[in-house]
């Protein structure tokens, strides 16, 4: 049948309903349409009829009615066969098929597992050795069954739990090690706990005014918050005031006084000397920096920006020469005015140092600092001193200080100068520099 294809087109010029039967099917009806036409496919033969007319077309040379015939006759055969087992269709018995394999493969297994239990006996035996103590079974099939798995799930329940059990005895296992030793610690915990009995028994009776132990512990809290509240801020307010208030008390005598006030211009005009030779210095530099063009100065600019990242570890890179100021680390361009003084003075070394460098490069020359240490910190001496070090490995250098510990930084013997009035200043050559003839400053 399948080897005869069939494929039937109708449209009609108006709704017709048709009634279809295609091969061996049962036969439908259907409504074709101009716009819906009905297009049907068939094996072997397929019938269409209407309420006008009956077209019927067969495939191959026309022998489908008796294959038809077969066809009907061994479905009706089929039909005696199913009803002889209780069944009115193919599925359902191959349904039945299935569900007696599966029975029959329970059925092994159940008879495997009563041969296993037997341990080679049979029923008949078992029957007989037991004799009249055997009765029927008091509990039905379904109810053994929910007893097995409630059994079972009880079963995973106690495994899961004796699991967390041995996990449990494992930790402290690896805890107290053993039963003597877990001994050991239970008597060592009743020592102390007896040893803080006999702690409280001679403990004094509490203050008058205190209800009980609670009270007590909390007002003695209070109590020393209060006081590192007085140790930590009010104590040392108390010392910075009182520290104030002797500093205004007048420790000197009139003429001490006027003898600072006489050392204080002299200075003032010693700085306000260098302050002139300094703005006569920058004003000789910007009329020959207007005179130079713009690439002469950039050995020198990159001797200062190497020294500035020298002194001041690469906090600050260069100068700001337009906008009076300091570039930092980051790029941002800080006003003179608020730098540091330290950060002022080390700035002013860099500048020296670096012009000094740049004029004597290719010459013979050396050079003279007069406490260029005086207004920085330790740190920054510490840097200073370094820096001069490595200049000092080119040049020589010659550096006149007041104070020891500058001298000290740089070498372990200075050299001393014996002033008019006896006293003396430590004279130090940075490296190892010849020390030129005494100059005092």
């Amino acid at each position: 049948m399948a080897a005869g294809k069939l494929q039937v087109r109708l449209t009609p010029e108006s709704d017709t309903k048709v009634e279809v039967k295609a091969g061996l099917e049962d036969s439908r009806e259907e409504v074709a349409t101009k716009d819906q036409p009905l297009h049907t496919k068939a094996d072997g033969i397929v019938t269409l009829t209407t309420g006008q007319f009956k077209f019927e077309v067969e495939s191959g040379d026309g022998q489908f009615s008796a294959i038809k015939d077969q066809y009907e006759s061994a479905q009706a055969k089929i039909s005696e066969l199913l009803s002889t087992i209780g069944v009115v269709s193919v599925d359902e018995a191959h349904k039945r098929e299935t569900d007696y394999s599966i029975a029959n493969t329970n059925l092994e297994r159940a008879n495997t597992a009563l041969e296993t239990i037997l341990s080679g006996q049979t029923l008949a035996e078992l029957a007989s050795a037991c004799g009249e103590q055997i009765s029927a079974p008091k509990r039905e099939t379904g109810e053994i069954n929910n007893a097995i798995l409630a059994n079972r799930a009880t079963h995973n329940q106690q495994q899961t739990e004796l699991k967390q059990k041995r996990a449990e005895i494992k930790t402290w296992e690896d805890q107290f090690e053993n039963p003597d030793a877990v001994l050991d610690r239970l008597l060592d915990a009743r020592n102390q706990k007896q040893d803080c009995e006999q702690k409280l028994t001679k403990l004094p009776p509490l203050p008058e005014g205190s209800e009980n132990t609670e009270a007590l512990e909390g007002e003695f809290n209070r109590k020393r918050s209060r006081l590192t509240v007085i140790k930590e801020e009010e104590l040392p307010d108390a010392t910075n005031q009182q520290s104030a208030l002797k500093a205004t008390e007048p420790g000197r005598t009139t003429q001490e006084l006027a003898d600072l006030i006489t050392e204080a211009e002299s200075s003032y005009a010693l700085q306000k000397r260098r302050l002139e030779s300094l703005m006569r210095v920058k004003e000789q530099f910007q009329q020959m920096k207007s005179q130079l063009d713009s690439g002469t100065l950039d050995p020198w600019t990159k001797r200062l920006s190497q020294t500035i990242q020298q002194i001041t570890s690469n906090r600050y890179k260069d100068l700001d020469f337009d906008g009076g100021g300091v570039t930092g680390a980051s790029g941002i361009v800080i006003p003179h005015e608020l730098l540091s003084m330290g950060t002022k003075a080390s700035m002013g070394f860099c500048i020296r140092l670096s012009m000094a460098a740049h004029f004597l490069e290719g010459l013979n020359g050396f050079l003279i600092l007069d406490d260029p240490m005086v207004d920085l910190d330790a740190d920054r001496q510490k840097k200073t001193a370094d820096v001069l070090q490595e200049f000092a490995q080119q040049k020589q250098v010659i550096l006149l200080t007041c104070h020891e510990a500058h001298a000290a930084l740089l070498t372990k013997s200075p050299l001393q100068i014996t002033r008019d009035d006896g006293q003396d200043e430590a004279t130090s050559p940075a490296s190892s520099a010849v020390y030129q003839p005494p100059l005092l400053g």
